[in-house]
C-alpha cells in the first residue's frame, strides 16, 4: 500500500521539480563591437518564419506587446533611450520565442524483498511539458551586424507559459551590454 503511494507520487514530484528549474541563460557578443559608444535603440517587431522546419513560434500580438514592454524599461535602466525612428536609432533590438513539445521518460520503479526477488512497484511511463525559448538580438543599425545576443531557455508553467518568457526578458538582459574586459 505504502508503495503505491509512493509510486503514485513519482510523477508529481517530476513535475514540481521541473517546474522550479531555472532559467538557463546563454549570451555571445560581438568583441570588437563599440559598445560604450552606443545610446540609442529601437524595437523591431518579430518577423515570421516561414519554414515549415522551423519550431513553432509564438505568434501573438499581445504576447508581443508584453515582451517588448518589458524590454524598454529594462534597456532605459541600463542608461539607453527609445527612439522612434529607426535612422537615429544606434541598435535595433528583436526578439522571437519558440515553444516546443517535450517528453521525458520516468523508469520503472523497483523493490527488492528480502531474497533478493525484484518485484515491480510502477510501470515506466512519459512525462509531457512544454520548453519555451526567448531569443534577443541586439543588431548595430548602421551595419546591419548582429553585435548581441541573448537566448533563455526553461520549462513553462502550464497555465500561464507566456508569462514565463515574458519574465524572463529582465534575466537574458542581465548581461547587457557586455562589461569592457581590462587589458
Amino acid at each position: 500500500m505504502v508503495h503505491r503511494n509512493i509510486a503514485r507520487l513519482a510523477p508529481a514530484a517530476l513535475l514540481i521539480f521541473m517546474a522550479c528549474a531555472t532559467l538557463r541563460v546563454q549570451v555571445q557578443y560581438d568583441q570588437q563591437a563599440p559598445f560604450d559608444t552606443y545610446k540609442t535603440f529601437k524595437l523591431v517587431q518579430p518577423r515570421r518564419k516561414s519554414s515549415q522546419k522551423a519550431p513553432r513560434q509564438i505568434r501573438n500580438p499581445l504576447f508581443t506587446k508584453d515582451v517588448m514592454r518589458q524590454i524598454a524599461p529594462v534597456m532605459e535602466s541600463k542608461g539607453f533611450t527609445e527612439v522612434a525612428d529607426n535612422n537615429s536609432a544606434d541598435l535595433m533590438v528583436v526578439f522571437y520565442a519558440q515553444v516546443k513539445n517535450r517528453a521525458d521518460w520516468v523508469p520503472p520503479t523497483y523493490h527488492v524483498g528480502r531474497w533478493g526477488r525484484a518485484h515491480r512497484i510502477s510501470p515506466g511511463h512519459s512525462v509531457r511539458y512544454k520548453e519555451g525559448t526567448l531569443v534577443i538580438d541586439i543588431v548595430d543599425s548602421k551595419s546591419k551586424e548582429l553585435v548581441w545576443r541573448g537566448t533563455g531557455t526553461d520549462v513553462l508553467n502550464r497555465s500561464a507559459p507566456a508569462k514565463d518568457l515574458v519574465a524572463a526578458v529582465e534575466k537574458i538582459l542581465e548581461e547587457f551590454p557586455p562589461l569592457a574586459e581590462a587589458e
